[in-house]
């Protein structure tokens, strides 16, 4: 059969959903999966054209159906989705959440972290053999209704030879099976446009999405009032995770650039889960940490002179501490605990000049560095530093950060803290002379 007609056919399908025609949209789809049962947009869009048409119970059937094939293929995500869209319909149907749960036993993740996500929807083969305009497009009512389904509820067989036991999924990787089920019940999911805000930077994060198929890009404003393109995402992305947890505001905006299927979960859904499963919110930060432990070593200066091998294992002596809004992370005259980095939320440096007058001395955020200085010049702290919201960091105790400053091979790294020390201790020297001097980015004083 030729790329050309099967095209089509497609083309024929597509016209017809969008025109509302779905008895004949469904005699299109199902032709479709008839001739290639691996065509799962097919089957997507026939399983919605028999909701459309009332046949409710069929519907849930088809999904089901499309969620074993993809199951069967390794599309994860999509299985989920099909799973969800079958949910949308006949909440707690126990067969569909028993291919969830066969989902969550099918999954599989690397060990560094990332996801290893395949398309989420497969390529669609196009030379297929078979009477095109046959067995179902002559046919209507519930004639083509029950021909379709000798279709659509068949599904294909098990091709894969796996024995990893979770899920390559972003944020429900390490999930407890229930709890995989009920997040995926729970979770809200959205058909987006081309061109649909998803995240809208500097609103109040309550919402983290997963886009299952589809793709966004990711935007920051400008001071000039502009827009630049930070990154461009797909399938398998998990967004908006980290103002959800330090109630931050968006720090950028995301967009859909195509038609999307976005899972979201909002705050209050993620309570509620977590008053069930412990280990939903227990995940989430664990998969933000490792998000931000892998963009840290990959962009800060401090990590830059390491192989791999030696940043996860300088990595493994750094302690995790979060530290709500107004508490003190380092105290001026005081000894601080070690170096800390900053993985997300905002300080402020502040100290007193000669007036007793409070200055600010710098608002520190992601990636900057806190309390060099003392470890470096072996004093106490020439500043305090407050979180301003709340702020989660990484910190490697004092004596760990001796140890690796005296190695021979290490000389870089103090290097680069020596520096850095005196050109910024220097800078807060000129900022308390000058009080009402604004300090531009570039010249952030970290202690």
């Amino acid at each position: 059969m030729s790329e050309r007609v099967i095209a089509a056919l497609r083309r024929k399908g597509e016209i017809l959903f969008k025109e509302e025609d779905w008895e004949r949209a469904l005699a299109c789809y199902a032709e479709l999966v008839r001739l290639d049962p691996g065509d799962h947009v097919a089957r997507f869009r026939a399983s919605r054209s028999l909701l459309y048409l009332g046949e409710r119970e069929r519907a849930v059937t088809a999904y089901h159906a499309a969620a074993e094939s993809l199951l069967a293929k390794g599309f994860l995500l999509s299985a989920m989705v099909a799973c969800k869209e079958a949910l949308r319909i006949h909440p707690g149907e126990k067969r569909v959440k028993d291919t969830l749960r066969r989902v969550h036993g099918r999954a599989a993740i690397d060990a560094t972290g990332r996801s290893p996500v395949p398309p989420p929807l497969p390529p669609q083969p196009l030379a297929v053999e078979g009477n095109l305009w046959g067995a179902l497009m002559g046919l209507s009512g519930s004639e083509l209704v029950d021909k379709a389904m000798t279709v659509l509820a068949l599904h294909e067989e098990d091709e894969l030879d796996v024995s990893v036991t979770k899920a390559p999924l972003p944020l429900f990787a390490d999930l407890e099976r229930e709890a995989f089920v009920d997040v995926v019940e729970k979770m809200d999911l959205l058909d987006l446009g081309e061109g649909e805000v998803l995240i809208e930077e500097g609103t109040a994060g309550d919402s983290v999405y997963v886009i299952c198929a589809g793709g966004a890009r990711i935007q920051r404003s400008t001071n000039e009032g502009s827009s630049v393109q930070l990154a461009r995402i797909g399938g398998g992305t998990l967004v908006g995770e980290m103002a959800l947890l330090t109630d931050a505001p968006r720090s950028a905006t995301v967009i859909t650039d195509r038609p999307s299927e976005v899972f979201k979960m909002s705050r209050q859904v993620l309570e509620e889960l977590a008053a069930r499963h412990a280990s939903v919110p227990q995940q989430l930060v664990s998969f933000c940490k490792r998000r931000l432990l892998g963009n840290l070593v990959t962009t800060s200066p401090l990590f830059r002179p390491f192989a791999k091998e030696d940043k996860q294992a300088l990595l493994r002596r750094f302690v995790s501490k979060v530290y709500q809004p107004g508490e003190r992370i380092l105290e001026e005259g005081k000894e601080g605990e070690g170096l800390f980095v900053i993985l997300t939320g905002e300080v402020q440096v502040t100290k007193k000049d000669a007036s007793g007058d409070l200055v600010v001395l710098a608002t520190l955020r992601e990636g900057d560095l806190v309390g060099e200085i003392g470890l470096i010049r072996d004093t106490v702290a020439s500043a305090d530093v407050t979180a301003s919201r709340k702020t989660a960091v990484v910190m490697l105790p004092a004596d760990d950060f001796a140890e690796l400053v005296s190695e021979p091979r290490n000389a870089e790294i103090r290097g680069y803290l020596q520096e850095l020390t005196e050109e910024r201790l220097e800078r807060s020297k000129t900022a308390l002379a000058e009080p009402g001097e604004a300090i531009d980015e570039d010249d952030i004083v970290m202690l």
